[in-house]
């Protein structure tokens, strides 16, 4: 097996061997070999909006050595939380197309804070100091703490992009209320409780979604990656023109509208 990151190809330590024979005899690993036939069901099932999360992975992870080339200095840490990001979309994919609603929504808000993070170290140095620095002593910890609240730096962001900072706000509270925080929305749409009479009470955690969930975490998950292709084109604009990646980012966006009105269409 290979190990892949950003540039690099690096052999594993993992040998290749067949898979162990006692591999689904607990619980849990039923329950990962479960995980894994829903994912190819997704595929197979979702042949188009898994096209669609391929397309934004290509457009993004699999660029990112091209159009971070030679990156300035200040623009460093940006670089590496817009990094953190896409690898947290890989994540938030395979937990989405497996079925794994409400732990993706916990990694979707992380995405999108990753990104928004990267967009205020790219345009401040009093942000990118404090996030740098954080750990260097107490004070500066809270500093940094002042200086991330979540509203502040939305309110910066509304200054650069009106549309854009009340969208990110919209999906971000979403996101807290169907499982980014254990929020009363969220447990109920992931368990069941059957009134058994006499004060008895059946509760029942789903822990895989089907189809139609899959496919609502798709579309809350591409929609969390078009705001953040916004922050990194607002980061490294030029760069993206240069190498015709904004046509590319255009084009992937239509074809998700295409899909969408479709799956409007389909659902009247």
């Amino acid at each position: 097996m290979k190990e892949v990151s950003s540039g690099v190809v690096v052999e594993s330590r993992m040998e290749h061997r067949p898979v162990p024979k006692n591999w689904e005899e607990s619980e849990l690993t039923r329950f990962f070999a479960h995980l894994e036939q829903q994912i190819l069901a997704s595929f197979a099932g979702l042949p188009e909006w898994f096209d669609i999360l391929i397309r934004i992975d290509q457009s993004v992870t699999e660029k990112a050595p091209t159009f971070f080339h030679e990156i300035d200095v200040s623009r460093r840490t940006s670089v590496k939380l817009f990094m953190r990001c896409f690898a947290t979309y890989r994540t938030a994919v395979r937990l989405s197309v497996s079925g794994q609603l409400f732990e993706a929504t916990v990694l979707m808000r992380s995405l999108l804070e990753s990104a928004v993070y990267a967009w205020v170290c790219s345009v401040s140095d009093g942000h990118r100091s404090a996030w740098e620095e954080r750990g260097d002593s107490d004070e500066r910890r809270r500093l940094s703490r002042k200086l991330f609240q979540w509203k502040d730096i939305l309110s910066l962001l509304e200054s650069a992009d009106k549309d854009l900072a009340p969208r990110i706000s919209d999906m971000y509270d979403q996101l807290i209320d169907y499982g980014a925080h254990p929020n009363v929305d969220g447990l109920a749409l992931s368990s069941d409780v059957k009134h058994l009479g006499h004060d008895k009470y059946e509760i029942t955690t789903v822990f895989a979604h089907g189809r139609e969930a899959v496919l609502l975490a798709i579309l809350d998950l591409i929609r969390c990656m078009h705001y953040v292709r916004q922050l990194l084109f607002m980061v490294i604009k030029e760069r993206l023109q240069i190498l015709g990646l904004d046509a590319e980012f255009i084009k992937t966006s239509v074809l998700i509208h295409e899909l969408i009105g479709k799956h409007e269409a389909e659902q009247k």
